[in-house]
């Protein structure tokens, strides 16, 4: 897929008109106001399946008509997004289930209340964006929630690189939990919304403040004609997460600011939640016990279902940072030692891999790029046209991390380079 971001609408549509000739169809749109002028990220991809219908710039005073008309035709909302009186939705074309839309829920009691009225009737959230508009103000939310046309069946376990939810709102309650279990639930789901909406406001001002950074450079760059330069800084208003190479060593250092920052307010704001997710069933445990003690079984049962569901948020929850920490501590140039081999592996965000043989001080072949990815605990590398494969194991340390290799050669050992 290509995802590109502060596209004027103009921009936007260019865009779209541009990818589709590629083949690619835009699957997720989102508006926002910078410098009082509406600007998009979207998002594009190969796909097969049901039609998509994609709008953007609905005036508030319009969205109702459009959901009517989007429900008369057969669709179903996949994604909604609000911002300066103004409204981006994706839709899909659906053949059965029902679905409910809100939007414009002011913080997180409007978002609780909607979920208690719709989810006992089998609903499930499917899609909730948070949009915090400055410190000291409530959040404003827009929620999806879906059914299935047919019964829910057994699914597998998802792969590894799937995405899990991190948060038991997503799960339906039991009926039997006593009115005290469901406001302590409620509760934590609240403080995980607020939580990650905070860390997302504050994520973003540190990516306006290394945008304005960029936007500087491509300036200065532009005057002095030199749009090589120009446009590689350029590259990373839209995609901030590509290899650092060839970039002026401010853009470097803004950029590495920013990754930072991310890191840790993502950090922080899940040991948060994971410390609020103890105390909750640290107080959980301690109602299943009363409702033990007084024989109300089912309720105890109930509770513990509860507790379970939060146990396993927490463990995919650790499980996320652990994969996210092995990424980033993975980007960069290694050290690699396989027998008698010594090379160096430089790892890029993009996924891709080169390798510099230490006595030649070049690649040694052509051959020697490869790509890589997670797969369950391990970092998978596969080295291009040599049907060959090597692997570091899960978690990435940086001063030394063994793994793999396919031929047979003996383990890979390799350190971060300084």
């Amino acid at each position: 897929g290509v995802v590109e971001s502060r596209l004027t609408e103009a921009e936007y549509r260019a865009a779209c008109e541009s990818r589709a000739a590629s083949g690619l169809e835009v699957v997720e749109v989102c508006g926002f106001v910078l410098d009082a002028q509406d600007l998009y990220a979207a998002r594009w991809e190969r796909r097969s399946g049901p039609p998509l219908v994609v709008r953007h710039a609905i005036p508030f005073s319009e969205t109702q008509s459009v959901c009517d008309e989007m429900k008369g035709e057969g669709y179903r909302p996949l994604r909604v997004s609000r911002y300066g009186g103004k409204a981006s939705e994706v839709w899909e074309e659906s053949r059965g289930g029902g679905w409910v839309l809100r939007s414009c829920l002011r913080g997180e009691r409007e978002f609780l209340d909607q979920r208690r009225r719709v989810e006992p009737g089998g609903f499930c959230l499917s899609w909730l964006s948070v949009r915090s508009y400055g410190e000291g103000e409530e959040p404003v939310l827009s929620a999806i929630w879906t059914k299935p046309s047919v019964p829910r069946q057994v699914r597998p376990d998802p792969p590894d690189d799937a995405d899990a939810p991190t948060h038991p709102g997503e799960a339906q309650r039991s009926p039997l939990l006593p009115d005290d279990a469901i406001l302590l639930l409620d509760q934590h789901d609240a403080f995980v919304v607020r939580t990650r909406a905070d860390a997302a406001r504050r994520i973003l001002a540190a990516e306006e403040s290394c945008a304005k950074v960029l936007e500087q450079l491509v300036e200065e760059r532009r005057r002095e004609g030199d749009l090589g330069s120009m446009e590689r800084v350029r590259s990373f208003l839209e995609s901030p997460d590509q290899a650092l190479d060839g970039l002026p060593v401010r853009a470097q250092r803004a950029i590495n600011t920013f990754r930072a920052k991310r890191s840790r307010e993502t950090d922080r704001a899940e040991q948060v939640i994971a410390s609020d997710r103890v105390r909750t069933i640290r107080d959980l445990e301690r109602l299943m016990a009363r409702e033990t003690r007084e024989n109300r079984l089912p309720e105890a049962r109930a509770i513990r279902s509860g507790i379970d569901e939060l146990v396993a948020v927490g463990e995919r929850a650790e499980s996320e940072r652990a994969r996210r920490r092995s990424r980033e501590t993975l980007v960069g140039a290694w050290d690699v030692k396989i027998g008698q081999y010594r090379a160096v592996w430089t790892f890029s965000e993009d996924g891709e891999v080169e390798a510099t043989d230490v006595r030649l001080g070049k690649a040694r072949l052509d051959d020697d790029r490869a790509t890589w990815r997670l797969r369950g605990a391990d970092v998978l590398i596969d080295w291009a046209g040599l049907e060959d494969w090597s692997t570091f194991r899960l978690p990435i340390e940086a001063e030394g991390t063994v793994g793999d290799s396919w031929r047979g050669a003996g383990s890979v050992h390799a350190t971060k380079r300084r």
